[in-house]
């Protein structure tokens, strides 16, 4: 879902673009698949969608680039080695309950909480805010972008701590990350270690998957641990499906 949508008239759709290959005439439509808006996927807590992107936020020098360049496989000196160029999407294959999901990450290019993010920005799947815990200025970029555009929507965040091998500073904001988090109903933060740089399969990764396929969960997130994450989203679409059906058959 790219946050734009296709068509006219009531049935609105959305369209995202497949990971899967062209087939042999090699036609570029083959590569985009329709489906319903995700509000509706809201409604009905379920989705068919294989693609689920997330909006990665962080002010200067918090380590979004290696964090994201993670999901691609590459590890710090492969990150080096790219400079400054490198495109502002990362994509690949995260298992979620054993199915399948492309997660989609999409770097912010915001410079200060004053500027202005797109409508197809916020209308992510999954939000992931990062603050370097040695800078003291770090925390405060993500609870402005949070409280101006994130706060009372149902769009999941979450705050990754990184550079979480250096001494941890007190952030410069009314709360600290766990109490903001706490107040705001959000999962507590997460720590992006330099042991997970290069790791495609690391529990980050996969909780931002979980979070995106699973929106109607997000208090669920808030209570519970996150090492128990995917089994709990699991009984939760088991039993999401047993209401659908229930609903149906009135």
């Amino acid at each position: 879902y790219l946050g734009f949508a296709v068509g006219r008239g009531k049935a609105v759709k959305s369209a995202y673009a497949s990971p899967a290959k062209k087939n042999a005439a090699g036609t570029t439509k083959d590569a985009i698949r329709v489906t319903r808006e995700r509000r509706i996927d809201l409604m009905e807590r379920g989705t068919d969608r294989k693609v689920f992107q997330c909006l990665v936020v962080g002010a200067k020098d918090a380590g979004k680039t290696v964090f994201m360049q993670s999901l691609a496989g590459r590890d710090m000196a492969a990150v080096a080695a790219m400079g400054r160029r490198h495109s502002p999407y990362v994509i690949n294959r995260i298992a979620v309950k054993e199915d399948i999901k492309y997660l989609l990450l999409r770097e912010v290019d915001v410079l200060s909480p004053q500027d202005v993010l797109s409508s197809s920005e916020t209308a992510a799947d999954v939000v992931c805010f990062l603050y370097d815990v040695s800078n003291p200025e770090s925390f405060a970029f993500c609870a402005t972008i949070f409280l101006k555009y994130f706060y009372r929507t149902k769009t999941p965040c979450l705050m990754v701590a990184t550079k979480v091998e250096r001494e941890e500073v007190e952030q410069r904001w009314e709360t600290q990350p766990s109490e903001f988090c706490s107040h705001h109903e959000l999962p507590r933060p997460v720590r992006f270690s330099r042991n997970m740089v290069g790791d495609t399969s690391n529990a980050v990764f996969t909780q931002l998957a979980t979070m995106a396929v699973y929106p109607h969960l997000r208090k669920v997130y808030y209570l519970t641990d996150s090492s128990l994450l995917s089994k709990i989203s699991g009984i939760a679409a088991i039993a999401a499906l047993a209401g659908f059906l229930v609903f149906k058959n009135l």
